[in-house]
């Protein structure tokens, strides 16, 4: 049946414009942005610490964190580790592009910075 095909195609395309325009138009509820605002800077408060900054209750809290994350607008709850606590460096790379390539200047600079290397 090539009718239902084309109609499945072009069902799916709009579907997939529809989730696009939502993405673009999302407007986040003021209390959703009320509730991210403290939760963005401590990811560590209760349930009961957020209503009590939100005037929601706990669960209205949480029903809506949930929701963020659903929608995207909460990508990833992230720990950051102190490297010394785990006893790593940090390694930091660097590419440094000379108009003029002078000899002088590189070497001082391998040697303030520990490296060495001239392609």
């Amino acid at each position: 049946m090539q009718v239902a095909g084309e109609f499945d195609a072009r069902y799916a395309e709009i579907l997939r414009i529809n989730k696009i325009l939502a993405e673009l138009f999302m407007e986040l509820h003021r209390t959703d942005v009320a509730l991210l605002n403290p939760y963005k800077n401590n990811r560590r408060l209760s349930s009961e610490e957020l209503a009590e900054r939100t005037n929601l209750s706990p669960t209205a809290c949480q029903r809506r964190l949930k929701r963020l994350r659903s929608e995207g607008v909460i990508e990833a709850d992230v720990s950051i580790v102190s490297p010394k606590a785990v006893d790593r460096r940090v390694t930091v790379v660097v590419l440094v592009s000379l108009e003029r390539e002078r000899a002088d200047i590189i070497d001082r600079s391998s040697r303030q910075s520990g490296t060495h290397e001239r392609s």
